[in-house]
């Protein structure tokens, strides 16, 4: 991919003795680049994980201003360009916020298939696009049902 963004990667102990996944650097778009990115597996034991019971993803984070994404990979998406994308947007770096988006929102990228959200194999927090230095703390990332 070429791209020379860095990354800074770490768990942070917050007030109330919770932690947070902390994610920061500089996203550049030189060399092809254009990315951070903190990615969980959701696969076990070789078996795609099933969402298909929930509405969608939850995060709860804060975040300095710029373009962050959450990137959903199901077993239509092979290749590392091909993932799923829904933008969530911040506006007080102090703030905790918390987004829903539903599956619905999540746009296909470099793919012509629609998600599948009962074959899952991966769901990421990116800093992506545009040149900013990205800094976002992740207190939490679930999946909900509308009837929560």
């Amino acid at each position: 991919m070429g791209g020379r963004s860095e990354i800074n990667l770490a768990y942070q102990r917050l007030s109330d003795n919770s932690l947070s996944l902390r994610l920061s650097g500089p996203v550049r778009l030189d060399n092809n680049g254009g990315f951070i990115q903190a990615r969980l597996p959701l696969e076990q034991s070789g078996q795609r994980f099933d969402a298909s019971g929930w509405s969608g993803i939850e995060v709860t984070a804060r975040a300095a201003p710029g373009a962050y994404y959450v990137h959903l990979r199901s077993r239509a998406t092979w290749l590392p360009w091909q993932y799923y994308s829904a933008q969530i947007g911040f506006n007080d770096a102090e703030r905790w916020q918390t987004h829903r988006i539903p599956f619905e929102l999540f746009q296909a990228e470099a793919t012509r298939s629609v998600l599948d959200v009962s074959s899952l194999k991966s769901v990421a927090i990116v800093a992506y696009g545009e040149a900013f230095d990205a800094d976002i703390e992740l207190k939490r990332l679930s999946f909900y049902r509308e009837e929560d």
